[in-house]
């Protein structure tokens, strides 16, 4: 394949692919559904992120020579009754009621791994499909600084554990959210403009962000903020909610897709093959996991 390094992978069962593909019917998309970050496997991953980023904005602040009065990071200064982790609790769980925190797909730059087939890939009777996303959705330049718009980026490389200055989720924080915060800054009501920007970088890049034990899936992620009206519900093979949203993705992103190591290659190649050229995609590239699964 050309460009594969430009490939990222999102693992799922073929029922959810087939259905995916039959709406793609209508529109010529890929509808995929994106989850609520709060609807992850790990619930504690957003406060997790947030931290790190929290530990980002001083440093942020520092190079830019930013005021302390207007420093974000100062936002909990002279707070006498909580400590600054519980304000930081508190915002997290606004976030949540709110759903301002974003919504985002998860993808692996592996194609074919064992632990991804057995925790996504429908315990290895599921589908990795390639996709050719990470440059379709390009992040806000610095022009757009000012300007008021959801957030919706490419697939963007997660970080796991602390995040350096010179790492792009960091470029995004300080040449766009930071300098837009900065851009509106006065001392009218200021502590309520810190509140709604740190909201902004935090929905960004704590989603972006990881604890070091999840490195191995080598993740990728597509996020998005909407308004409310946006949001859709369901639930997932437990019985839990999930809010989500719907995602269109060009179907002619579809690059190479890997058929799982215990399902019948044949006959799940000939169903996709008949569906992929209803689509139009005839030159689609399928191989089949090389994994051995019991």
């Amino acid at each position: 394949m050309d460009n594969q390094e430009k490939i990222v992978y999102h693992y799922m069962s073929v029922q959810t692919f087939l259905k995916i593909l039959e709406k793609s019917l209508e529109d010529n998309n890929l509808t995929f559904h994106a989850s609520d970050i709060f609807s992850m496997n790990d619930p504690t991953e957003f406060k997790y992120g947030f931290e790190k980023v929290w530990e980002l904005l001083p440093k942020i602040e520092e190079k830019e020579g930013v005021l302390p009065v207007f420093r974000i990071s100062n936002l909990w200064r002279g707070e006498r009754k909580e400590t600054e982790i519980e304000c930081n609790n508190k915002i997290i769980d606004e976030m949540h009621n709110e759903f301002s925190s974003p919504f985002v797909i998860c993808f692996s730059k592996k194609s074919d791994f064992l632990p991804m087939w057995s925790t996504y890939g429908n315990n290895g009777e599921g589908l990795s499909v390639g996709l050719d996303i990470k440059d379709y959705y390009l992040v806000a330049k610095r022009e757009e600084i000012g300007k008021s718009y959801k957030f919706y980026t490419g697939a963007v490389e997660v970080c796991y554990d602390d995040i350096s200055m010179d790492n792009p989720i960091a470029q995004y924080i300080e040449n766009v959210l930071y300098k837009r915060y900065l851009s509106q800054v006065t001392m009218t009501k200021l502590s309520e403009l810190k509140k709604e920007y740190l909201k902004e970088i935090m929905s960004y890049a704590s989603t972006l962000i990881k604890h070091p034990a999840y490195s191995y899936e080598e993740e990728y992620r597509l996020s998005k903020r909407v308004d409310t009206e946006q949001i859709k519900f369901k639930t997932n093979s437990k019985g839990k909610p999930i809010a989500y949203i719907e995602v269109k993705i060009p179907k002619n992103c579809i690059k190479h897709i890997v058929i799982g190591p215990r399902c019948d290659y044949d006959s799940v190649k000939l169903i996709l093959d008949t569906k992929m050229k209803q689509l139009g995609l005839d030159e689609l590239h399928f191989s089949k996991s090389g994994i051995p699964y019991r």
